[in-house]
């Protein structure tokens, strides 16, 4: 699993240590959730592909 707390320091990112420590206890969980749900994707899947679009004035 990814090591949270040194990649959000590799950043820079400024979070107090207990926050950066809960943040990173719930991205292990949520990683280790969807770890298995990631090897069931076949390697030719498309990945999804998502374009935002801002409407002009007048649409």
């Amino acid at each position: 699993m990814k090591d949270w707390v040194r990649i959000a320091e590799g950043l820079g990112l400024e979070i107090p240590e207990a926050e950066l420590e809960r943040a990173a206890s719930s991205l292990g969980r949520v990683e280790a959730l969807f770890r298995p749900l990631l090897e069931k994707i076949p390697f030719e899947a498309e990945p999804a592909f998502l374009v935002m679009h801002e409407p002009e004035e007048g649409e």
